[in-house]
């Protein structure tokens, strides 16, 4: 199981994705690209990048930053946040970016699905949130009133290869990951499932890597030092 450092980033500032707070405030490193290198340092073997200035405000503006991060680190880097067209996803290809991560525009645009699928192929990840097993979308705002297992197979049965599921009751609270959907949805699917929201512990790791999965995203955890990055990998290592 990859284990997925997550940054999320707003005006170029390091942020909690959920909260939107910095960990500058906590007199931690802001810099993205620092960040990014210190998970690299850690044995980092992929990131997970998140532009919250293009999740909120549909504007893509942080390019820059994600060009500096791509160009001093060697390992695949994934961004999710704001990407709403193709051309949103061609510019992040061209940047280095190795998978571009799309949400809502997944289940409400199926045509533009269908041609991302066919242009980016494994570079291509949707993210699914889901409460009481009901998908959210438009910033968990909109219920899509579909389960969030149904989506999944829809998604498989297009040519989707990976998708990234977060239990929205789950995310940023330190409350454990909800263990019992991973479970069906990788006994259920032949997807590749990234697991994220509510890991605490490195008990929490080793439970999510024991279901086999594809990756698990930490980021609160690991701005709140409960554990290190070089502390989860080998806990993974020694199971």
């Amino acid at each position: 199981m990859i284990i997925y450092p997550a940054i999320g980033f707003e005006r170029r500032a390091v942020c909690q994705a959920r909260t939107r707070r910095c960990p500058k405030e906590d007199g931690l490193e802001s810099d993205p690209v620092k960040v990014a290198l210190r998970f690299v340092d850690e044995g980092a073997e992929a990131l997970h990048i998140i532009d919250l200035d293009g999740a909120v405000e549909n504007v893509r503006k942080n390019n820059d930053v994600i060009r500096r991060i791509t160009e001093q680190v060697a390992i695949p880097i994934s961004v999710g946040g704001g990407i709403r067209t193709f051309e949103d996803a061609e510019a992040l290809i061209g940047l280095g970016v190795d998978k571009i991560i799309i949400g809502t525009v997944a289940l409400e645009n199926r045509a533009l699905l269908l041609r991302m699928i066919k242009a980016f192929s494994d570079q291509l990840v949707v993210s699914l949130d889901a409460k009481n097993g009901e998908v959210l979308t438009r910033g968990w705002l909109h219920s899509s009133k579909i389960r969030i297992l149904e989506a999944a197979m829809d998604l498989e049965s297009l040519g989707v290869r990976t998708i990234v599921v977060t239990d929205i009751s789950k995310d940023g609270m330190l409350r454990g990951p909800n263990i019992g959907l991973y479970r069906e949805l990788h006994g259920k699917t032949g997807l590749n499932i990234i697991a994220s929201g509510g890991i605490a512990s490195l008990e929490d790791i080793r439970a999510l890597g024991r279901l086999s999965l594809y990756g698990a995203i930490t980021g609160k955890a690991l701005y709140e030092r409960r554990f290190t990055l070089k502390e989860a990998i080998t806990c993974l290592q020694s199971e």
